[in-house]
C-alpha cells in the first residue's frame, strides 16, 4: 500500500512538472478554500452575536412596557444589525463567494446562507422601526387623546411590518445542515412574529373602535366565574362612555334589572334555541351567555339592552372573576374600607368567589352585593388613574384572551373580525371546527356551589379502519363541599334543584366537531351540542358519559384533536388516549393536564 501511495505522489509530481496550470490551479483552490472558510468563521461568529441579541429582545418583550426598556431592546436590535450587516460583509470577502453559488451542491448552501442573512438583516431592521413606532406614540403621553389617525397610523406601520416579516418565510428547498436548520429555525421565529404582530393590529383595530369613535359606548358585564353560565353569570352591567383616554361610567346596575319587554329578535341556530331560549337567552340580560358563541351572546345583549333601557351600545365586553385578579396585577393591591380588605391578584378570586358568602350565609344579599359594587368601583377608579400603564394592561388582558375569561363583540363587522383574530370573540367552532371539542359543566342550583366543584375530563378515541373515529367522552365531577353543613346561601339547598345542603346539580354540556353524530345532538355554536344533568353531593363524585363518532377523522394519517377550554377558577384535568386495532399511534397518551387555553393535539401514524 505504502508502494502504490509513493507510485501515485510521484505520478502527480510528473503530470504537474509537465503542466505548471495544474500547480496554479491547486494554489487557487487551496487560497479559494482558505478564504471560504475564513469567511465562513467570520461570518458565522457575527452572525451568532447578532442571533444573542435577537434572543435577548425575544426573551425580554415585556420592556417595551417601559421607556428605558424600549432603549434597551432598541439597543441590542441596533446591535444586531450591525453584527449582520459584518457577518454579509465577511461573507462576501473578495468577491469569492457570489461565484461558488455555481458550484453543485455547495452552491446552494451559498446562496441560502446569503440569502437568510439578508432576511435575518430585514427583520432586525423591521423590529428597529417598530420599536422607534411605539415609543414615539407612546411620548405623547396618556393625556393626549387616542384619536383616529394616531390609531390608524400605528395600525399601517404594524401591517407594513407583518408584510415584510411574511414576505421572509422563505421554503427550506434543498437546504440541508446547519443552513437548512437555521433557516428552519429563522422561518419558525418569523411566523411567531407575524402572529403576534397580527395580533397587535387587531389590538389597535379593537382600540380604533372603541376609543376613537365619538361618543362611544362600552357595555360591561362582569361575570362569576363559569357558574351557571359556559361563559359565567352576569351579576351586573356597567355602561362606560369612552372618549380617547377620558372613560366615564353612565350607568350601572344589577343584571336583573335589564329585561327586554319582548324576545329580540336576533338571529340564532337550531341548537341555541333548543338548549337555551327556555331560560329567556334573548330577553334576560342574565341568562345571554349559557352558549358557547359570545359573538352571538354580545350581539343579543346589546339588543336586549337597548330594548330595555333604550340606550344603543357598540361594544359589549364580558369578564369574568380571573380576568379581574389579572387587572390587579397592573394596578396594584386594592383596599376596601369596608370590609377593611386588602385585595390582590392573589386573594381575590377567593375572597369574592368564597370568602365573602362566608361572611354573610344566610339573609339579605344587600350588605354583600354593596360590598362587591364597591370593589367593582374601586377597581375602575384604579384602572382609570393607571391609563399610563396601557402596555401592562394590554399583557395582563391578552394572557386572560386563550382562557376565554375576557370576551369582545363589535357591531362594527371590519371589528369583529379583528376581535375573532385576538381570539376573543368567544368562537369555538374556527379554525378547525372538525375536530374541535368543548366541554361545559354549568351549576344548575341558585347557590354558590361552583368554587367547591372540581372537573376532569377523560377523552378515550378509537380510530377505525375507515379513517372514522369513535370518541368517548367521561366527565366527573367532584364536590369538595362540607357535608353535613346548615343550610346557606352558598350551599343550598335552593328548594328547586337540590334539596340537601351541598348538593350539587350540573347542566353537563359536550360541544362535539361539526359533522360528527352525537346521540340528541343538536347544531350549536357552529359545533355538535348535547347535554345531561349530573347530581353530586358534598364529599363525593359524580359521572357524565358522552359518545360521539367522526365520520372523516383521519387525514393523512394524522388524527388531529382540538380542545377549548371553559373560563373555570379551577381548569378542567384533561386525559386523552387514542388507539387503532393494529399498530401503534404516534403520541397515543396524552396528559393529564389542566386544559387553560386551546390545545391541538396531533396524532401521527393514525391511517
Amino acid at each position: 500500500m505504502q508502494c502504490k501511495n509513493v507510485a501515485v505522489a510521484v505520478q502527480l509530481r510528473e503530470r504537474i512538472q509537465r503542466h505548471p496550470w495544474i500547480a496554479a490551479t491547486v494554489l487557487v483552490i487551496a487560497c479559494l478554500c482558505v478564504i471560504v472558510a475564513y469567511s465562513a468563521v467570520s461570518s458565522y461568529v457575527k452572525a451568532q452575536d447578532a442571533l444573542r441579541n435577537v434572543n435577548f429582545v425575544e426573551h425580554h418583550l415585556s420592556l417595551a412596557e417601559s421607556s428605558g426598556g424600549r432603549d434597551d431592546l432598541q439597543q441590542h436590535l441596533k446591535a444586531a444589525e450591525i453584527q449582520l450587516t459584518a457577518a454579509k460583509s465577511s461573507f462576501g470577502t473578495l468577491g469569492v463567494l457570489p461565484m461558488l453559488r455555481f458550484v453543485p451542491y455547495f452552491g446552494a448552501d451559498v446562496s441560502g446562507t446569503q440569502q437568510l442573512l439578508s432576511d435575518a438583516l430585514a427583520a432586525t431592521r423591521t423590529g428597529e422601526r417598530l420599536v422607534t413606532v411605539v415609543s414615539k406614540e407612546v411620548a405623547q403621553g396618556p393625556k393626549v387623546a387616542l384619536t383616529s389617525s394616531r390609531l390608524q397610523q400605528l395600525g399601517a406601520e404594524i401591517d407594513a411590518s407583518v408584510r415584510t416579516l411574511a414576505s421572509l418565510d422563505r421554503p427550506q428547498g434543498s437546504l440541508y445542515g446547519p443552513v437548512g436548520s437555521n433557516r428552519a429555525s429563522f422561518n419558525a421565529k418569523v411566523t411567531k412574529l407575524v402572529s403576534t404582530l397580527q395580533k397587535a393590529s387587531d389590538g389597535v383595530e379593537l382600540a380604533r373602535s372603541i376609543f376613537a369613535t365619538p361618543h362611544s359606548k362600552v357595555l360591561v358585564l362582569p361575570e362569576n366565574n363559569a357558574e351557571m353560565r359556559e361563559q359565567g353569570a352576569i351579576l351586573s352591567y356597567t355602561l362606560l362612555s369612552v372618549a380617547g383616554t377620558d372613560v366615564r361610567e353612565i350607568a350601572s346596575g344589577p343584571a336583573s334589572s335589564v329585561v327586554a319587554p319582548a324576545p329580540v329578535s336576533v338571529p340564532a341556530s337550531a341548537g341555541t334555541k333548543y338548549f337555551f331560549y327556555g331560560n329567556g337567552a334573548n330577553q334576560d340580560l342574565r341568562f345571554v351567555n349559557a352558549t358557547a358563541d359570545f359573538s352571538w351572546s354580545g350581539r343579543t345583549a346589546a339588543a336586549i339592552f337597548r330594548s330595555s333601557t333604550g340606550v344603543p351600545v357598540g361594544t359589549v365586553v364580558a369578564l369574568d372573576v380571573p380576568a379581574m385578579a389579572s387587572l390587579l396585577h397592573v394596578t396594584g393591591p386594592l383596599y376596601v374600607p369596608s370590609a377593611h380588605v386588602t385585595l390582590d391578584e392573589h386573594n381575590f378570586s377567593r375572597y369574592v368567589l368564597h370568602d365573602l358568602y362566608e361572611d354573610y350565609p344566610v339573609g339579605s344579599q344587600g350588605p354583600r352585593k354593596a360590598e362587591l359594587n364597591e370593589i367593582a368601583a374601586l377597581l375602575l377608579e384604579r384602572i382609570k388613574g393607571s391609563t399610563y400603564k396601557e402596555f401592562q394592561f394590554l399583557r395582563a388582558l391578552s394572557s386572560d384572551i386563550p382562557g376565554r375569561h375576557l370576551l369582545v363583540w363589535s357591531s362594527i363587522p371590519r371589528v369583529e373580525t379583528a376581535i375573532t383574530g385576538l381570539g376573543a370573540s368567544g368562537l369555538i367552532d374556527a379554525p378547525q371546527p372538525d375536530a374541535t371539542f368543548h366541554l361545559a359543566v354549568e351549576s344548575a342550583v341558585a347557590a354558590k356551589l361552583d368554587y367547591y366543584v372540581r372537573v376532569s375530563q377523560r377523552i378515550s378515541v378509537q380510530l377505525h379502519a375507515n379513517g372514522s373515529a369513535t370518541v368517548n367522552t367521561v366527565v366527573t365531577e367532584t364536590n369538595t363541599a362540607p357535608a353535613g353543613q346548615k343550610s346557606s346561601y352558598a350551599l343550598g339547598p335552593d328548594g328547586l334543584n337540590a334539596k340537601v345542603p351541598g348538593e350539587y346539580v350540573s347542566n353537563t354540556y359536550l360541544w362535539s366537531p361539526a359533522g360528527s353524530f352525537v346521540s340528541g345532538g343538536h347544531v350549536e355554536s357552529g359545533l355538535v351540542l348535547n347535554g345531561t344533568s349530573v347530581v353530586v353531593m358534598p364529599q363525593s363524585s359524580g359521572t357524565a358519559y358522552f359518545s360521539t363518532v367522526i365520520p372523516h377523522a383521519v387525514h393523512a394519517n394524522k388524527f388531529v384533536l382540538r380542545l377549548i377550554p371553559q373560563s373555570r377558577l379551577f381548569p378542567i384535568v384533561t386525559s386523552v388516549s387514542v388507539s387503532r386495532p393494529s399498530g401503534a399511534v404516534q403520541g397515543g397518551i396524552q396528559g393529564p393536564f389542566d386544559l387553560t387555553v386551546p390545545v391541538s393535539l396531533i396524532f401521527a401514524d393514525a391511517g
